[in-house]
């Protein structure tokens, strides 16, 4: 969803806006700073530079802020696809009555 908000920003100036609240809410919201480590730590760190970047280029219209934004979430985002297409294959592995 994240990545999403910044695809299309032409079609909406709150576009930075709406993936500020998808991180806050969702993404930093969603961490365990104390059981998470710093794993978590690094996250709560980056959603924090995100959301500042994300209110600049909302505010400035920069498109490069946004560009940045993305290259800094896709990595993020192609690891929670792979872990998703692990689980998945675990599930039907298990569902099947193979080991994974």
């Amino acid at each position: 969803r994240f990545l999403c908000c910044l695809r299309v920003q032409s079609h909406g100036r709150d576009r930075p806006g709406r993936a500020v609240r998808i991180i806050d809410e969702g993404l930093r919201a969603g961490l365990d700073l104390q059981a998470g480590g710093s794993l978590a730590r690094d996250l709560h760190d980056l959603y924090g530079y995100l959301t500042r970047r994300l209110t600049i280029a909302n505010l400035r219209s920069d498109e490069s802020a946004l560009a940045e934004c993305q290259r800094l979430m896709l990595p993020l985002q192609e690891a929670w696809a792979a872990i998703g297409s692990t689980a998945q294959a675990m599930q039907a592995a298990q569902a099947s009555g193979q080991r994974p």
